[in-house]
């Protein structure tokens, strides 16, 4: 089979997460400098919070191509790249969730499986669906949650 390349959008999930929390702590910190009712406090943070979540998406965004050939799955940032060899991994994980698709890679020669955040929110439709059935016909087991 032939080189194939797959555009992921992923992100950087620590980096999300904490400019999420931070984001709440500040934007309730200075809601709570107001002279105002407590119910317009929180129709306020209700408020921040898609501005929040789309300020952390757009600040920890970290895109990705994958590329899949006889031997190996290479993941390819611009900063930097990981590589696994087919032979190797035991197994691949998807699970749907709210906003995206984790991918957990199991590997025999690392501890840890790796974790890969593929983000729906505010992007354009990536090629994880394709990936994973590129990886399905080269007889990798993908369990899907």
């Amino acid at each position: 089979m032939e080189n194939t390349s797959f555009e992921i959008s992923t992100l950087h999930r620590e980096k999300f997460i904490l400019l999420v929390l931070i984001g709440i702590f500040l934007s309730a910190i200075i809601a709570s400098q107001f002279n105002l009712p407590e119910i317009y406090k929180i129709i306020i943070l209700l408020i921040c919070l898609p501005l929040l979540l789309f300020l952390s998406i757009l600040l920890s965004k970290k895109p990705s191509i994958w590329e899949l050939n006889d031997e190996s799955l290479s993941i390819n940032y611009s900063d930097k790249s990981e590589s696994f060899e087919l032979k190797n991994i035991t197994k691949i994980q998807t699970g749907t969730r709210s906003g995206g698709t984790l991918v957990t890679i199991h590997s025999k020669d690392k501890k840890a499986p790796k974790r890969y955040w593929s983000n729906k929110l505010f992007q354009k439709e990536d090629d994880v669906k394709l990936l994973i059935s590129a990886l399905e016909e080269r007889n990798i087991r993908i369990f899907r949650q």
